[in-house]
């Protein structure tokens, strides 16, 4: 767990509680889900990937 508030003001939390290995991978229901639903979320996840890496870097390279 990397923990929250890293380097700044962006929060990072890694968690396995709770989380038992599947033997199809999947975790949680995938029923409900549509190809729309899973291209929101990784667009959300991805910019917020984005926005950590660049926070990161500019802590750790400031100008």
């Amino acid at each position: 767990m990397a923990g929250d508030n890293y380097l700044g003001s962006t929060k990072v939390f890694w968690s396995t509680w709770e989380y038992n290995p599947s033997k199809t991978g999947l975790l949680g229901d995938p029923t409900p889900s549509t190809p729309e639903l899973g291209k929101v979320l990784v667009e959300a996840a991805v910019q917020h990937l984005a926005r950590f890496v660049e926070e990161y870097w500019h802590h750790r390279n400031p100008k």
